[in-house]
């Protein structure tokens, strides 16, 4: 009997020395002396049987290799095994603000964990570049980097962007003066993204952009105007009060066709009436008004503040009554007229000298001589009218 006896060498496990990583950061694990490689445990290793597998584990890790000549060795004294350690240091943080806007005039305070080593740039701006708290005041939008490395020499890097805002340049409309009757007046300011009125009495809204005013007094309205949170200016507009005249009126009046109407006003220093036909004065108080149909007459009143009211009156004609009247007669001496008259609800002749009646339509008039008779007839509108009849009287022609 024959046996052929292979012998390998007993391998000899070596690894590179223990190391120290960021975490996050990978390791190059090596091993030699065999052919084949074992390592354990697999948590965090790129390959469990090669020979120089990366290493990203999340804390310290001891990896163990076995070694071997042969892959399946029955003999224990075939393997060989060695370890090496990875030690993980947690790698920096920096807790830093979200990119910001501050106001040209303003400043950012930063303060970061003082155990730590720091780098800024650029250094424009900034109060110190190797400080945990550093004061940022750019002049104008930068953006910053800052490098941070911890006790275990990890280090991180990360940006800031502060962006420059000059305060709100601010427009607003002048003073007003507003008379106590008149409408609310519309405050407009511009300039800002925010906007803060102040006292609220009589404003429409003390957030917004442009907002009615209507204060019962004097009053100075303050708005601040901002940007953001800490850009901002106020600026400030005074409405003046003044009190408006009390007019007081005459009373709306009828009157008759062709008749006048005394209109009155009071309480103003100066008056305008409208319209001006048939008024015998447009800036007085007390102008005679003589319409032919109603009309209804308007009067501005402005006292001594500069305020002005209006009111009106209204003057009502009255329709005239159709009537009708025979407006001349002759008759020889000793004869007699037949009058007429017509459109009315009652007559009254004058003179009565020569008349059948005097309260009829329609009197016979016999006069002695040539007169003229007066009738006054109401048409039954409160309006009477007059009209005049002559009656001439000629001679009885004599015989020669």
């Amino acid at each position: 009997f024959t046996a052929l006896v292979n012998l390998q060498p007993v391998p000899v496990a070596e690894v590179q020395g223990d190391t120290t990583i960021c975490s996050g950061m990978i390791a190059s694990l090596s091993a030699s002396g065999g052919r084949f490689y074992e390592w354990s445990p697999a948590q965090g290793l790129s390959c469990t049987d090669c020979a120089n597998p990366k290493a990203n584990p999340s804390t310290t890790t001891v990896y163990t290799v076995k070694v071997r000549n042969i892959e399946n060795p029955g003999e224990q004294s075939c393997v060989d095994t060695d370890s090496v350690t990875v030690t993980v240091i947690a790698s920096a943080f920096i807790d830093l603000p979200q990119d910001t806007l501050i106001c040209a005039k303003d400043s950012l305070v930063l303060n970061l964990p003082d155990d730590n080593s720091y780098h800024w740039f650029p250094a424009t701006g900034l109060s110190c570049t190797d400080c945990n708290n550093p004061v940022v005041k750019p002049t104008k939008t930068t953006k910053y980097t800052i490098v941070m490395v911890n006790k275990g020499g990890c280090k991180i890097t990360k940006t800031l962007t502060v962006t420059v805002v000059d305060l709100p340049i601010v427009s607003i409309t002048p003073d007003v003066v507003l008379c106590d009757r008149e409408p609310p007046v519309r405050l407009l300011v511009r300039g800002g993204n925010f906007y803060q009125w102040s006292p609220p009495d009589g404003l429409s809204c003390t957030d917004c952009e442009s907002p009615l005013a209507r204060p019962d007094k004097t009053t100075t309205y303050t708005v601040r105007v901002a940007i953001n949170a800490s850009c901002e200016t106020t600026t400030s507009i005074t409405i003046t009060v003044r009190p408006s005249p009390t007019i007081v009126l005459s009373q709306d009046t009828t009157i008759c066709p062709n008749t006048p109407a005394q209109l009155l006003a009071s309480g103003g220093t100066t008056y305008s009436w409208t319209p001006k036909e048939n008024l015998s004065c447009t800036d007085c108080p007390n102008p005679v008004a003589s319409p032919v149909e109603s009309t209804t007459y308007y009067v501005a009143a402005t006292n001594s503040e500069g305020c002005t009211v209006t009111d009106s009156i209204r003057v009502t004609v009255k329709r005239p009554a159709d009537i009708s009247v025979l407006t001349t007669a002759t008759i020889c001496a000793g004869s007699a007229a037949q009058l007429q008259a017509s459109g009315g609800v009652s007559y009254l002749w004058e003179p009565v000298d020569g008349l059948s009646c005097s309260d009829c339509a329609n009197p016979k008039a016999s006069p002695q001589k040539t007169t003229v008779y007066t009738v006054t007839i109401n048409g039954g509108n409160d309006c009477p009218e007059q009209r005049q009849v002559s009656v001439i009287v000629l001679p009885v022609p004599e015989l020669a």
